[in-house]
């Protein structure tokens, strides 16, 4: 029912499936009125409806979902409707145990992703020596194997099963382990936490878009990501999921505006009393300069503060942590500049990342300058670029 504006109302419905990217005008019986008599199909539809009064003002319904009836659980019911940028798994599929020969049902739930989604689940077997599962995954061949909800009969050995969600994009997402086991099976030691792939040490992102991520394992458990964000001004501080560090609290986060100059970042992982702390990403955004194939890579940024007669010039180096970077002002040659003090003019810094000068009298010409920062770790080294300084002219 719609109450308000100004009559007379038209009215269009629109529909939408996990195979349209967005809603679309319906042409089912009655797609023009306040009721919709749509069939109901083998795949979920959702339904709204756009009301337009005579002044052309539009509201638009709340969403309604028409599905075929199910006695089990429907796939479609898993997937939001909605596509956010990042995939996630919303639910985990649970430990099962029962006596052999009984069916074990898991079931994983997603959101995100571009559709179409692909689903595998995998299995682990159980190394009664170590008292562990191997943590060696195979393609399982169970019923639903490619589907949201696998069904797979109880054994006598235990085995451990996972499913690996992947979107229309490439991207995947893992969900946790579950344990299915026969009812008087031996409980499992769980192995620990571990990090198995890290993020990478560096990026320049220029004012765009960038992912970060890892991967972890344990056996069995859930991992719980948590992305943090590090500066030259702030400590460690921990990410809200939002539009701008989209999937915060997973192990792939989508990051839209990183921000100035150089930035960290690092994933704190947690599996109940365990804990690790990845290896911390650096992010560099539109640095002037760059020494590519440094080891480790060298960024550089200039401000300069010129004011008549002084001035000073200030190099901010990043490197990668733990790496020590040194700094010589040179003339446009390559000649290094010395510290000097004389009636004339006044310079020092001229080893440091801040080179200051000072004119005391008569006319000089000074000649331009740049900085070479050298890294004294692995002797990797960048020249920026040349600095024009302007004439003094005493009267």
């Amino acid at each position: 029912m719609v109450d308000g504006g100004k009559q007379p109302y038209s009215y269009q419905w629109q529909y939408k499936n996990p195979k349209l990217p967005d809603f679309k005008n319906s042409i089912e019986k009655g797609n023009t009125t306040n009721v919709l008599e749509p069939p109901v199909e083998s795949d979920i539809s959702y339904y709204r409806c756009i009301i337009t009064d005579a002044d052309g003002d539009k509201v638009t319904s709340n969403t309604a979902k028409v599905e075929k009836k199910s006695s089990g659980v429907n796939i479609d019911d898993l997937i939001d409707p909605k596509v956010p940028l990042a995939l996630k798994i919303t639910k985990e599929p649970e430990d099962a145990t029962g006596k052999v020969g009984e069916t074990a049902r898991l079931v994983v739930g997603v959101q995100g992703g571009r559709l179409p989604l692909r689903y595998q689940w995998q299995y682990t077997e159980y190394n009664y020596g170590k008292f562990q599962y191997t943590g060696i995954y195979q393609d399982s061949k169970a019923k639903g194997n490619t589907t949201a909800v696998l069904e797979l009969p109880i054994e006598n050995d235990p085995c451990g099963y996972r499913c690996v969600i992947t979107d229309a994009d490439g991207y995947s997402v893992t969900s946790r382990m579950a344990e299915v086991k026969k009812k008087d099976d031996i409980e499992i030691l769980p192995s620990p936490l571990k990090i198995t792939r890290q993020p990478e040490k560096y990026k320049i992102v220029n004012d765009e878009p960038f992912e970060i991520s890892l991967d972890a394992t344990v056996l069995p458990g859930t991992i719980k990501y948590q992305w943090q964000r590090k500066t030259a001004d702030t400590d460690w501080v921990d990410l809200t999921p939002s539009s701008k560090y989209q999937g915060a609290d997973t192990n792939r986060m989508i990051v839209s505006d990183q921000g100035k100059g150089t930035v960290d970042f690092r994933c704190v992982v947690t599996s109940g009393s365990q804990t690790l702390i990845s290896n911390t990403c650096r992010t560099f955004n539109n640095p002037q300069g760059t020494a590519a194939g440094n080891k480790p890579p060298v960024f550089y940024y200039i401000t300069q503060d010129v004011k008549g007669k002084t001035g000073t010039f200030t190099v901010k180096a990043d490197g990668l942590s733990g790496h020590n970077l040194k700094y010589q002002w040179t003339d446009h040659f390559g000649n290094p500049n010395e510290d000097v003090n004389n009636k004339y003019i006044e310079v020092s810094g001229t080893n440091t990342a801040t080179i200051y000068y000072k004119v005391k009298g008569g006319l000089l010409i000074l000649d331009p300058i740049k900085c070479v920062i050298r890294c004294e770790t692995d002797g990797g080294q960048v020249e920026t670029n040349i600095i024009d300084i302007p004439n003094i002219i005493e009267h």
